[in-house]
């Protein structure tokens, strides 16, 4: 018979029978959670990442100093993308004897090309969401224009040699966080109108964007275009160039859907392997039938392969259709709560399911197969001979390499795989030795119980000494699947609680720049009497890096764009005698009160992007004054914090005398309306700058990663009790015999129950326990680690967990119990 004929017709008998059916489900479920998670977290990633473009108002933009090429619109049009212009540059207003420095926004029509406008139509009014930029001669203003100069809504505002009508009170605007400390009132205005306010000359200083959105594909495309063109003084940016705090808030979101994907990846593993365990042992007798029929050994391999081929193609169509499903269901609740429709998922999901199925197949289900082929032909009549254990190791390294890869490419980042690979390991042989080290000592007591009255409770301890080996490889499962679980159940709740705190409800949401030195001792007065707990003030020193360990920076090739970036800028100095309470040292130490050298610490990407270490040395230009200073110490930033945070912190020693203004942040609450007016006619050189719209967008991306986590926790949920279901098809033949065999020898039905009830919250009560360890030590490894977090593991979990894995086991094998006593004695005993 041709041998895919053969194979198609013994795969269907297969999928009749009960072990394979088991078999199928275990590696649909390892696809449809992988692949599941692979869709919904393509399109949470990618409606975050649309979410981030905001910081840009865009996908990408190209910021200049000077006019950009007008046949950029052009070809962001043939590249299929949305384009719009704005330009920024400071003026000033004057009104009835008073003047405001304001920051003027020039847009297009088409802006914002990601995010929305919000203003309200008077100063107390309700916030809405805008259709469209200003029209011809109309300028959005904010608040505190208005306050600073005594104008209303309807007013005409004289701005160069034009007078627009103020129409609308500017509440907020998606990319204002991009540029943070711009220290003056917003005035936003219609591209139309720049030419006839006379505003713009050669020696202003405008700063130009050209904004596109589109597919990612096309955006690409549009920056490989862009990117050869760019000229002295032109920059690319993309959301990686957003704030730190949001850059910050992206990062881990990536990380902890990696986590989750990772969770139901191992678990799925641990699945097919113990129903492969469960197809090979039903497999033994008819390979031994077909040697007996003088079938060549390869060609029994040939058509084992091809069978499970067709087992492994079923369960990927199955599990690729239950993913779909599951992932458009979650998919319209997380578009509700994104406020927008996800982008559609990527292939990569169905990819990886496909892999996913190959893999596990070769690494679990191959090497029995292997054996398979060489079983002797006496097996058909001596029931003891199994399958020969020919050396594996081979297979096993390859698959295992494999899996490695996989669990990467899952996680997304080699720290989070390697530790996720490495908690594997240890768990499974911790618990290994564990629980046999248990079972061994409690062989003896077993024994002593031989007189015990409770006979449930002697037949059930006996059982786990009977079938060790399986319990053995029970409770490495069960303790396996209940780790995982209870460690996304930490990350989903302790982690992501201690993640939401990173950005404390009373984070500062207010900036004071442009401070002068006279000003600080009553200005820090004036917010203590508001209210605000006594604020920390730092001095603030713009200079131009020159030089690096003596080379001028011209001179200088740095590796990526972003030290290009570093090295060409403006930077603000300051200095501190004590290490700010948002920073962290991770290398070299700080100066003492009475150093007199000038010494420098740096932030560590900031370090990183230039190249520099500990003992290097940086030159400033400070209005014209050199400055050199050695690097005395690496720091981490905590910009999630909201302080005021520098790059560059300097000794007390090192910027005296030099010309400085000074800065600081502190909480308003959004029911305060008094405090900045009063601010602004105290201090009129003051500059207050609100950030709480962008502390509003930092906490709004974590409170829907948090959310997107959650869903994601369910597939790894339905993979934990394939692995369950598994484990206990894996026993069912040999605890048919057993519960046969009792029941000839006058057991009643109730007395079986009660002792595999024992047996049972034996086996889930020391999984439990064992699985709360673990999930204790991962997860503050993980907290402390790769997510930099404050970590502590609820003590009640001490407790719930070994409760919970004897009541889902108990139930669990209960259920499996009562089908095995349904079946006559005789049928039980004739089972293999």
């Amino acid at each position: 018979m041709n041998l895919l004929r053969l194979a198609a017709q013994l795969t269907r008998r297969d999928l009749r029978s009960g072990e394979v059916r088991v078999l199928v489900l275990a590696l649909a479920v390892a696809v449809a959670a992988v692949s599941g998670v692979g869709f919904l977290t393509s399109r949470v990633d990618a409606a975050m990442q649309r979410q981030a473009a905001e910081l840009l108002a865009a996908d990408v933009a190209i910021e200049s100093p000077n006019a950009l090429p007008a046949d950029w619109d052009g070809q962001a049009e043939r590249d299929d993308l949305l384009s719009a212009r704005l330009v920024n540059f400071p003026s000033v207003v004057f009104q009835d004897g008073r003047s405001q420095l304001v920051q003027v926004k020039a847009v297009t029509e088409a802006y914002p090309l990601r995010g929305v406008l919000r203003y309200a139509n008077e100063v107390e009014g309700q916030e809405r969401v805008a259709d469209a930029a200003p029209a011809a001669g109309e300028v959005w203003v904010e608040r505190r224009l208005l306050e600073s100069v005594g104008l209303k809504v309807g007013d005409s505002l004289p701005l160069g040699r034009s007078t627009l009508t103020i129409t609308r009170v500017l509440r907020y605007e998606p990319d204002r966080g991009a540029d943070l400390f711009q220290i003056a009132p917003r005035v936003l205005m219609a591209w139309v109108d720049l030419d006839a306010t006379g505003l713009i000359t050669p020696f202003s200083r405008a700063r130009y964007r050209f904004l596109a959105a589109g597919a990612p594909g096309a955006i690409q495309s549009f920056r490989a275009h862009v990117s050869d063109r760019l000229q002295a003084g032109q920059r690319l940016l993309g959301i990686e160039d957003a704030r730190p705090e949001f850059r910050s808030a992206l990062e881990r979101a990536q990380r902890f859907l990696g986590l989750a994907a990772l969770g139901a990846v191992l678990l799925a593993g641990a699945a097919v392997a113990l129903a492969a365990h469960r197809y090979r042992q039903q497999q033994t007798d008819m390979a031994a039938l077909m040697r007996c029929f003088g079938t060549a050994q390869n060609r029994i391999l040939s058509l084992y392969l091809l069978r499970l081929l067709g087992i492994g193609g079923i369960s990927v169509l199955i599990g690729l259709c239950l993913a779909w499903l599951a992932q458009a269901g979650l998919g319209r609740v997380l578009a509700e709560l994104f406020a927008s429709e996800l982008p559609p998922p990527s292939w990569r999901g169905a990819g990886i399911g496909v892999l996913t199925a190959m893999v596990t197949l070769a690494g679990f289900a191959l090497p029995s197969v292997w054996r398979l082929r060489a079983v002797s032909p006496l097996r058909v009549l001596r029931r003891d001979l199994g399958a020969p254990s020919a050396s594996t190791w081979v297979l096993l390294l390859s698959a295992a390499v494999a899996l490695i890869l996989l669990v990467r490419w899952q996680a997304g980042d080699w720290q989070l795989a390697g530790y996720a690979l490495m908690g594997l390991l240890g768990m499974t042989v911790a618990f290994s030795v564990v629980a046999w080290t248990v079972l061994s000592l409690g062989r003896g007591w077993s024994v002593r119980a031989g007189s015990l009255r409770p006979w449930a409770l002697r037949f059930g301890l006996g059982a786990l000494q009977r079938r060790r080996g399986l319990a053995v490889l029970q409770i490495g499962a069960f303790a396996t699947g209940m780790a995982v679980i209870l460690l996304l159940a930490v990350v989903r709740v302790d982690l992501l609680a201690a993640w939401q705190d990173t950005v404390a409800k009373d984070a500062p949401n207010q900036f004071l720049i442009n401070v002068q030195p006279d000003e600080v001792a009553p200005l820090r007065a004036l917010l203590m009497q508001r209210g605000v707990a006594e604020p920390r003030f730092y001095p603030m020193v713009r200079a131009r890096l020159t030089h690096l360990n003596g080379t001028p920076i011209d001179e200088i090739t740095f590796a990526d764009e972003r030290g290009e970036r570093f090295a060409h800028r403006d930077h603000n100095l300051s200095q501190s005698a004590q290490l700010p309470r948002a920073n962290r040292l991770l290398a070299g130490w700080w100066w003492g009160a009475d150093a007199t050298d000038n010494e420098v610490s740096l932030e560590q990407r900031f370090a990183r992007s230039l190249g520099l270490g500990l003992g290097d040395t940086l030159r400033f230009d400070i209005a014209g004054s050199p400055l050199e200073a050695r690097v005395m110490s690496l720091r981490e930033v905590d910009w999630d914090s909201f302080q005021v945070n520098f790059f560059v912190l300097m000794n007390p020693a090192a910027l005296v005398d030099q010309p400085a203004t000074w800065v600081t942040s502190f909480h308003l609450p959004d029911a305060d309306h008094r405090t900045i007016p009063e601010l602004n006619r105290r201090f009129p050189t003051v500059n207050a700058i609100d950030v709480g719209a962008l502390i509003e967008q930092v906490r709004t991306l974590i409170d829907r990663a948090a959310l997107a986590v959650e869903g994601v926790f369910g597939f790894t949920l339905i993979a934990a009790l394939v692995v369950f279901l598994a484990a206990f098809q894996a026993e069912r033949a040999e605890r048919a015999r057993e519960v046969a065999l009792l029941r000839s020898f006058g057991a009643s039905r109730s007395q079986v129950r009660r002792a595999a009830l024992v047996e049972f919250v034996l086996i889930g009560g020391l999984s439990g326990l064992l699985a709360s360890v673990a999930a204790w030590g991962a997860g503050w490894l993980l907290a402390e680690r790769v997510f930099n977090l404050d970590y502590a593991f609820h003590p009640g979990t001490w407790v719930l967990a070994p409760a919970l894995g004897a009541t889902l086991l108990s139930m669990t094998g209960l259920l499996n119990v009562r089908r095995v006593l349904a079946e006559p004695p005789l049928q039980g005993l004739q089972r293999d």
